[in-house]
């Protein structure tokens, strides 16, 4: 086992021979022998290591890392890093036939790489969400994880922040017909459409069109830069993957418990998207959150991986249209209500803690709220204490 500390993340599997674990905590890259099971070896990559993948072309490793290098080695020679100063905030790399693509967490901006030079940068549109009240206008923001799909597409699962209309903070309470709001109306599709709060709406059953934050799913056409977005229902979507059936995505959002199947956005370059779109939750014999997928065309086999409150790891195997088959990862650790309530979706899936500070930090947004002007989000990762005068 790693340290205390160490926080495993992300896996990069190189030709089903090893597996390259990023350890968060330890800033380093971890490899595992697939066949005996056993450590391999253990290289130092940076303060911060997020994002990891294998380029089977050039027979690396590569890292991207939180202070914006992208560190990159070869499993035979670790000692030798190869180091690319890139930009502030990498989150994930993957690597495509059109090159290294790496994306920015906060920003949610995707860079194009060869050869340590950033070649493009792609910022994703703007999103209109049309409910059956007036639309609303979200700024992409905190891109949780980017990969590539099976039809070599990028797809990245992330956040929007809403930049129009303003934020009318008298609005915050009125979600139902209980705080002196309006009952949230049916939608077409059998889902239910909140009233206009920017916090959500306080029934269990229904989805806010316009609050602060909402989640989203964006895949893109690297050969011709279409792309297509879906609104998601979940809070914090923290990964995805290929589905089961065509045009289906799978992702896993941890504020809510279990995954889901979206039938994603068929239509390119739209960037109108309906509130509420159809989604289905991957059969479950528990109610936890779900933190991270992945799926297997070739075993038809969908694999979720979900967290308890008391920090309980445990990987949920579903055969589509088979049976469930469920394995304890890990070890409880001390139950933490804190943390538990700092990532659970409140008022209806609309909202969580994290939605503007992930990862204890901030989602660095100015909001514009009515009426009492812009307001930048603040960091909970320590220090705030020196930063007063507040004005959130």
């Amino acid at each position: 086992p790693f340290e205390t500390g160490a926080q495993p993340g992300r896996v990069a599997i190189e030709d089903d021979q090893r597996a390259h674990v990023v350890l968060r905590g330890a800033g380093a890259v971890a490899t595992i022998g697939l066949g005996m099971k056993q450590l391999e070896g253990r290289v130092s990559v940076c303060p911060e290591p997020r994002g990891i993948a294998w380029d089977g072309v050039a027979g690396k490793v590569r890292v991207a890392c939180a202070d914006g290098q992208l560190v990159s080695f070869m499993p035979e020679s670790p000692a030798t890093l190869e180091r690319w100063p890139l930009d502030s905030d990498l989150r994930d790399v993957v690597v495509t036939p059109f090159g290294l693509w790496v994306s920015r967490f906060r920003s949610a901006e995707l860079l194009r790489v060869r050869d340590g030079m950033i070649l493009s940068r792609l910022s994703l549109p703007n999103i209109v969400v049309f409910s059956k009240t007036a639309p609303t206008t979200y700024a992409p923001a905190v891109a949780w994880r980017l990969i590539t799909l099976e039809s070599g597409e990028l797809a990245v699962v992330h956040q929007g922040a809403r930049i129009d209309p303003p934020i009318d903070l008298g609005t915050m309470a009125s979600t139902s017909n209980i705080d002196g709001g309006t009952p949230a109306p049916s939608s077409a599709d059998g889902g239910l459409e909140a009233s206009a709060s920017p916090y959500g709406s306080s029934s269990t059953s229904a989805v806010s069109c316009s609050a602060a934050v909402r989640s989203f799913v964006t895949t893109i056409d690297v050969s011709s830069g279409s792309s297509r977005t879906t609104a998601l229902q979940g809070v914090l979507p923290v990964d995805v993957t290929d589905g089961p059936g065509a045009g289906e995505l799978v992702v896993a959002s941890a504020g809510e418990p279990n995954a889901d199947v979206v039938i994603h956005n068929p239509a390119s370059n739209t960037t109108t998207v309906e509130c509420v779109t159809a989604e289905k939750p991957v059969a479950s014999d528990m109610f936890l959150p779900a933190v991270a997928v992945a799926y297997s065309r070739a075993a038809s086999t969908l694999v979720v991986q979900e967290e308890s409150f008391d920090g309980h790891m445990a990987q949920l195997t579903a055969t589509v249209g088979g049976t469930i088959r469920r394995l304890s990862l890990t070890a409880p650790r001390a139950s933490d209500m804190g943390r538990a309530v700092f990532h659970v979706a409140t008022r209806g899936n609309s909202l969580a803690c994290a939605s503007c500070h992930p990862e204890a930090t901030e989602d660095g947004r100015v909001w514009n709220f009515q009426p009492i002007g812009a307001r930048r989000t603040q960091a909970l990762r320590g220090g705030i204490i020196g930063r007063a005068p507040y004005h959130w």
